[in-house]
């Protein structure tokens, strides 16, 4: 009677939690989507043996609606890893560009990891300072040194050690070129010294690495999580439902690679460690598209009023690509800079997917009646000196805002002029700062010039760092060369605004 109580119990949960099945998927479950194969038996011996569920099988409810949305939202907050070899697909991008995972188990054999340590520990290591978010010094928890083309992140710099490569190293980016079909020409290396060492979230995003970077991260030592987090919860992920964070553990030997729009739209961390652990070194093999004198970075010093011009590029016997950053504004319109920054919660803000977006119509009102707005912008109409930013030369006043670490302004190409592609027309654009300074100084305006332009010039990219009254304008040939972008902050949480106001002398819509 026991034993078939226990056979009914049996079939009531199976009924309650559902079954395995390695069918047409009806409804998905928890999990990333694993893009290589997993063989299995046939179907005779399928019937043999216990079923266990594949790493390609979904999970089939029998249960009600209820029970299955129940059952997803459990699986979606449980922590995924992904400990077996294969290509993982985490989520689709912009452009339909997916962020992919690599993983190789013992990529290198355990002689070759003893030997290849050995050699990793006698590397120049020091523990450098870096500066957090709010431009505060510290001590980086873990011992770095750097081998290839110049590099910046986080406000450290690293020189040129193009013709200085250990022969380790060497060997080690040799191998991976057979192995992946990319040259890399850089690598950070990490040392975690004991398990209290770590690195926190980010990415490897610095305009340096080009858009979609490969990545190729060798480990050796002791066993560490390697944590992947989405950055912004509206990314669409493949199904099954993808847990949050992702944990990789990493041994010694094996080998992670990062593709697509992973840097993007991930960030990754390595924790810390709640109990003992011994070293372990990483090398993040890289490939630097731009060296700094190719990268514009304008960055106002604490008493830094002084404006300045940019040429970007220039096309022979065309108008020139040029920036103008002016940090005066504020100094003489103190007053009007803080009665804007006051009105922004008055407009009437919409939802633009990635921001936040206002309009403001301009012409509308006599220049006496206009709003701090409004009469900020005429300040700066006047400040730049530029004929074609006047009340009436223009219709709308755009305004963006962004208040979480996930919020951003994509890619825009400034193509437009008179009223048309800007190939011969004029570009003018202005974007003026208002709103939080902790949260504008993590929001920098981005440039990068498009890809095959004819134009001339070394400056391939740029980051504007702007305070709260501070100005750009984009102007003459940059619409046919150059695009701008305002990207995520570095921490995917909510912050103080930041708003950006877009002047333009026609009717184009920002949002």
């Amino acid at each position: 009677m026991s034993a078939e109580k226990a056979k009914a119990d049996r079939r009531r949960q199976a009924r309650v939690q559902g079954a395995w099945n390695s069918g047409p998927a009806r409804r998905s479950g928890g999990g990333v989507k694993q893009t290589n194969k997993v063989d299995g038996g046939d179907a005779s011996s399928a019937q043999q043996k216990p079923q266990v569920p594949a790493a390609n099988q979904e999970f089939v409810f029998d249960g009600s609606v209820s029970e299955v949305l129940a059952r997803e939202a459990e699986l979606a907050s449980k922590p995924v890893t992904v400990d077996k070899d294969g290509d993982y697909e985490l989520s689709i991008g912009r452009n339909d560009v997916k962020a992919v995972v690599q993983m190789r188990q013992k990529f290198l054999s355990d002689a070759e990891n003893r030997r290849l340590l050995a050699e990793l520990n006698r590397l120049p290591w020091q523990q450098r300072m870096g500066l957090d978010q709010g431009g505060q010094p510290y001590q980086e928890p873990r011992e770095t040194c750097w081998f290839g083309r110049p590099y910046t992140y986080s406000h450290v710099k690293w020189e040129a050690t193009d013709d200085s490569w250990p022969q380790v190293l060497l060997e080690l980016k040799n191998r991976l070129a057979d192995e992946l079909g990319v040259e890399f020409n850089s690598v950070m290396c990490n040392r975690y010294r004991d398990g209290k060492d770590k690195i926190g979230w980010h990415a490897d995003d610095e305009p340096s690495l080009g858009r979609h970077p490969v990545i190729a991260s060798l480990s050796f030592g002791e066993t560490r999580r390697f944590m992947l987090r989405r950055r912004d919860c509206r990314v669409q992920t493949l199904r099954p439902l993808i847990g949050d964070p992702i944990t990789v553990p990493l041994q010694s030997g094996d080998l992670l690679v990062m593709r697509g729009s992973l840097q993007e739209d991930w960030l990754h961390s390595v924790p810390p460690e709640y109990h003992d652990k011994e070293s372990r070194i990483n090398l993040t093999f890289r490939v630097i598209e731009h060296s700094p004198n190719e990268q514009l970075c304008l960055r106002p010093g604490p008493e830094d009023n002084e404006n300045k011009q940019v040429t970007l590029s220039a096309r022979p016997g065309q108008m020139q690509a040029q920036l103008c950053c002016y940090r005066s504004l504020i100094v003489s319109n103190s007053g009007l800079v803080a009665e804007a920054s006051a009105a922004l919660d008055r407009l009437s803000w919409r939802s633009a997917g990635s921001c936040d977006v206002a309009q403001l119509d301009l012409a509308a009102s006599q220049p006496q009646e206009l709003s701090p707005l409004a009469r900020l912008a005429v300040a700066l109409a006047t400040l730049t000196g530029n004929a074609r930013l006047k009340v009436g030369a223009y219709a709308r006043l755009a305004a963006v805002r962004l208040d979480h670490g996930s919020k951003h302004l994509p890619w825009r190409e400034a193509n437009f002029g008179d009223g048309g592609p800007c190939q011969t027309a004029e570009t003018f654009v202005a974007v003026l700062a208002l709103g939080d300074a902790k949260a504008l100084a993590q929001r920098p305006l981005e440039i990068e010039k498009r890809l095959n332009s004819p134009a001339q010039g070394n400056l391939k990219s740029g980051q504007i760092f702007l305070r709260p009254g501070d100005a750009v304008t984009l102007l003459h040939g940059f619409g046919a060369d150059w695009r701008y972008q305002l990207g995520r902050a570095g921490r995917a949480e909510p912050h103080e605004p930041a708003v950006f106001l877009f002047l333009t002398p026609d009717q184009r819509d920002i949002g």
